[in-house]
């Protein structure tokens, strides 16, 4: 291929003598645009990929503090708010503003006893934390430990106000439900499945107990999960991208996990749901070789174990002991940890441990799909009990993973 030279091009239409000088500077000008433009495309292009590379080089030193045991709650949240705005809103301006925020917290000696502490102002958790929705996240996993013992936050929890009534509620859900790429460039996924994961439980399980949520927003939330965000057609729940004119609606298994889950597997369309699990199998919002995934999925299945047909049991039956097989194999380590393919060590650890006690492989009472037993499972209990509590106090995610492994795994938490 012929190289384009700016220059040539130029040369060429100048020096003829059969196009008028008005005409000659106007395509010339033209030439000019369209070659910056390509040129802002590919430096766009290459921004990108540095940011990317930048971002990749520094989880590693976020992983290698968990591995030596030294605790930094401030670097786990920014890094994981950092890797939704660069995969989700193209926004790299503050990409780099918040990889600027993150080498200093690796840096900071400070910020490795730094605990994560209600705001008075809020409410909240997740100081370290920008967005609403990670904060959101966050500050469910300090109400819920709070319950365990029948204890409330110390502050009111001001940040659901903006939530607080069917219609604030419905307007949120509807805003975050569909995404135009093209319009705003953010894709609203994960800030849906953590916004609904969240907000189904506190209003399903009344917590915290003393805020005070609108009589009318729990009918509100189911209304709008059954009859708006499900496709009925699928029995799943995804975010849904209008492209083109066009609604685009995906099926994806995480943010129906989180609504089947939290529902208790109350919602229609069983037969459905076990079908389209079984068919999104490694394809786009559907589910991949991992421990995170696949719990997701264990789960599904027990819930809608009884509602499917002989068919459907022997398929998902087959797809369980593929599963499993490859969480013994591939992802569980003699010393009782997993392959980290999450963002920090003790999600990685949680979601392994989660996924072996969801299946059934510690408990025959909890082994629906099978009647298989499992010699080696007492001995692999206890190699991960260990390995969480030598982890416990330098837990990347501030130690809620671990002590929700421990839980499931019926064992305490280190004293």
């Amino acid at each position: 291929m012929v190289p384009f030279r700016l220059s040539d091009r130029l040369e060429f239409f100048i020096g003829s003598t059969y196009l008028p000088m008005k005409i000659k500077l106007s395509i010339a000008c033209v030439l000019v645009v369209l070659v910056a433009v390509v040129s802002w495309g590919e430096r766009r292009k290459i921004e990108k990929f540095y940011l990317g590379w930048q971002i990749y080089r520094l989880r590693a030193d976020v992983i290698a503090l968990e591995e030596q045991h030294i605790r930094n709650i401030p670097a786990h949240q920014i890094f994981d708010e950092l890797t939704w705005i660069y995969e989700k809103t193209r926004n790299y301006p503050r990409v780099r503003e918040r990889i600027g925020a993150l080498k200093a917290a690796l840096n900071d000696p400070a910020c490795r006893d730094a605990v994560d502490e209600q705001s008075p102002v809020d409410g909240s958790w997740g100081r370290w934390y920008t967005e609403w929705f990670f904060k959101l996240n966050e500050t469910y996993e300090h109400i819920a430990a709070l319950a365990q013992t029948n204890e409330t936050p110390k502050y009111p929890i001001r940040m659901l106000d903006v939530i607080n009534s069917p219609e604030k509620l419905t307007a949120h859900l509807n805003r975050l439900l569909v995404s135009n790429l093209a319009a705003d460039r953010i894709d609203h996924r994960r800030e849906l499945n953590e916004t609904l994961s969240v907000l189904i439980r506190l209003l399903v399980r009344g917590q915290p107990a003393d805020y005070p949520f609108h009589p009318g927003l729990k009918a509100a939330g189911l209304d709008w999960l059954m009859n708006t965000a499900r496709n009925p057609e699928t029995g799943y729940w995804g975010e849904q991208y209008l492209q083109n004119g066009q609604l685009i609606k995906t099926n994806d298994i995480s943010i129906t996990f989180h609504i089947v889950s939290y529902l208790n597997g109350q919602v229609p369309d069983w037969p459905k749901i076990i079908d389209t699990t079984l068919a999104i199998k490694g394809v786009k919002y559907g589910w991949m070789t991992s421990n995170h995934d696949q719990m997701d999925v264990v789960e599904i299945f027990r819930l809608g174990w009884t509602q499917g047909s002989a068919t459907q049991q022997q398929a998902m039956r087959a797809e369980m002991q593929q599963m499993l097989d490859w969480c013994l194999k591939e992802s569980l380590k003699p010393d009782g940890s997993f392959t980290v393919d999450q963002e920090s060590i003790e999600s990685s650890e949680y979601f392994g441990a989660s996924f072996l006690v969801h299946i059934g492989y510690f408990d025959r009472a909890r082994r629906f799909w099978t009647d298989q037993e499992f010699p080696h499972a007492a001995e692999d209990r206890e190699h991960i009990i260990n390995f969480i509590r030598a982890h416990f106090a330098t837990g990347g995610a501030g130690g809620g993973y671990y002590r929700g492994a421990l839980s499931q795994l019926g064992a305490e938490p280190p004293k």
